[in-house]
């Protein structure tokens, strides 16, 4: 998200041009193709694509239906949409609100200095310092895994000339309905 902010490839506050949300989020990926890049899917904070469901046309039909067979693959305009409802994104509802981008260009790595630990004396606490689980007592293990990981976006050169491909919707866009 920073550096599609640095990109200036932000849908951002106050554009009442877009009649609703959906309407936003069409706008986003159209700004994207326009700079060469192709939307391959959406990731957004949870609930969001219930923000979509209440977005209704000026005849009070929905504009978007999300899938409603177990299983399915929730899409947006024909493309994936994934929530962030790991808790990796919380805390920064506020920097963004969904996410669009060529994820092709998107690699994730794991270096080789995976580490792990087995342990049966090793309880678990919450935040207030209560044990959750100890697995001594309850006859169990605990397995720590370390490891790191390193992300890059490949930015090829292109002829329309986009800066980078990934953009963001962000909170506090002005819709009309």
């Amino acid at each position: 998200v920073p550096d599609a902010v640095a990109a200036g490839n932000v849908l951002g506050v106050d554009n009442p041009g877009h009649q609703n949300i959906a309407d936003a989020v069409a706008a986003l990926a159209e700004e994207q193709a326009k700079d060469g890049y192709v939307p391959s899917g959406f990731l957004s904070h949870p609930g969001f694509k219930w923000s979509l469901v209440r977005a209704r046309d000026g005849d009070g039909n929905m504009i978007y239906s999300p899938a409603t067979t177990g299983g399915a693959p929730q899409t947006v305009y024909g493309l994936p949409l994934a929530e962030l409802d790991n808790g990796a994104g919380l805390g920064h509802e506020d920097d963004f609100k969904l996410l669009t981008g060529d994820w092709s260009l998107l690699r994730i790595g794991i270096r080789q200095d995976l580490q792990w630990a087995v342990s049966n004396a090793a309880p678990i606490v919450d935040q207030d310092g209560a044990i959750v689980y100890n697995p001594f007592q309850q006859d169990g293990q605990v397995m720590r895994v370390t490891f790191r990981l390193a992300a890059g976006v490949i930015n090829p050169v292109k002829r329309l000339g986009g800066d980078y491909p990934f953009y963001a919707l962000t909170p506090g866009t002005a819709f009309a309905s």
